[in-house]
C-alpha cells in the first residue's frame, strides 16, 4: 500500500543537480518525465497563462502515473497582496486546487530558490510531502562527478598525472555543472595542443579561466542552511545535511 511522496520541492542555489534528480527519480520509478516549462505558460495576454496552466496539467494528469518537473514554481505558488493582478491569482488556485486533490497521479517535483516566498497553503503536506534544500556538492560528490564526467558521460582520455581527487578537494563551492564545465575546459586545451591525451597541466590552465566568488558562495550557503533549518520537513535529512 505504500506510495511515492506526491510532491518534492527542491531549493537551492542554480547548478546543483535538481533536474538531474527529478530525471533520475523518473528513471528510478520507470516514469515518463514531464518538464512544464513556466516560461513557455505565462503569456502577456489575458487569461491565457490560467489557461496553458490547466491545459499542461491536464496533459500530465493524461499520460499518469509520471514525474512532473517544475522549475521555478515560485511564479505560480506566490500569494501576493492587494495589488496582485487578477490573472496571477487564479494560475496560483489552478496549481494549488490541483496539487491537493487527492486523485492526482502525478508526481510533481518543483524548484525554488526563495522558499520563503512560497504560500504556507502551497508548501503544506499533500502538496509538497518533502522540502528538500539542494546545495553544493562535497569532496566526495565532486569527485564523483569528475569521475562521471571524464569516464560516463564521455570518455576522457586521462593521463596517470591527472588526480581527480586533488582537484575535489580544491574546487570547493563549485557546482556539479561547473565542474562538467571545467572537464571540458581541460578536454579543449588539449584539443588545442593537438594532444591525444589530457594531463594535469590541462585541468590546471582550465582552473585558471574560472572566476568564482568564494567569499559570496560562503555567505550564499549560509543563507540556505538558515532556510533548511526553517523549511526542511525532514528532520534526519536535516541533521545528516549538518554533520555533511
Amino acid at each position: 500500500g505504500l506510495r511515492p511522496p506526491r510532491g518534492i520541492l527542491l531549493f537551492g542555489p542554480p547548478g546543483t543537480g535538481k533536474t538531474w534528480f527529478a530525471r533520475a527519480l523518473a528513471k528510478e520509478l520507470q516514469l515518463p518525465f514531464l518538464r512544464l516549462r513556466t516560461e513557455k505558460i505565462v503569456s502577456m495576454w489575458y487569461g491565457e497563462t490560467s489557461r496553458n496552466l490547466a491545459k499542461a496539467l491536464e496533459i500530465s494528469e493524461s499520460v499518469a502515473p509520471a514525474v512532473l518537473f517544475i522549475d521555478e514554481v515560485d511564479r505560480f505558488g506566490r500569494r501576493g497582496g492587494p495589488t496582485e493582478h487578477e490573472e496571477t491569482r487564479r494560475a496560483f488556485s489552478i496549481l494549488l486546487e490541483w496539487l491537493g486533490d487527492a486523485r492526482r497521479k502525478t508526481i510533481v517535483v518543483a524548484t525554488t530558490n526563495r522558499p520563503e516566498d512560497l504560500d504556507e497553503a502551497f508548501r503544506r503536506v499533500g502538496r509538497f510531502d518533502y522540502i528538500i534544500p539542494m546545495l553544493y556538492p562535497d569532496t566526495k560528490a565532486r569527485l564523483e562527478i569528475l569521475r562521471i564526467h571524464t569516464s560516463v558521460v564521455r570518455k576522457v582520455p586521462l593521463v596517470k598525472d591527472v588526480d581527480l581527487e586533488y582537484i575535489a578537494k580544491i574546487t570547493e563551492y563549485w557546482s556539479g555543472a561547473e565542474l562538467e564545465e571545467l572537464v571540458l575546459r581541460a578536454a579543449r586545451k588539449a584539443l588545442e595542443e593537438d594532444s591525444d591525451v589530457v594531463t594535469m597541466k590541462h585541468f590546471s590552465r582550465a582552473l585558471e579561466t574560472f572566476r568564482i566568488n568564494q567569499n559570496e558562495r560562503q555567505e550564499q550557503l549560509r543563507r540556505y542552511l538558515q532556510l533548511a533549518e526553517e523549511f526542511t520537513n525532514d528532520t534526519e535529512f536535516l541533521e545528516h545535511l549538518k554533520k555533511s
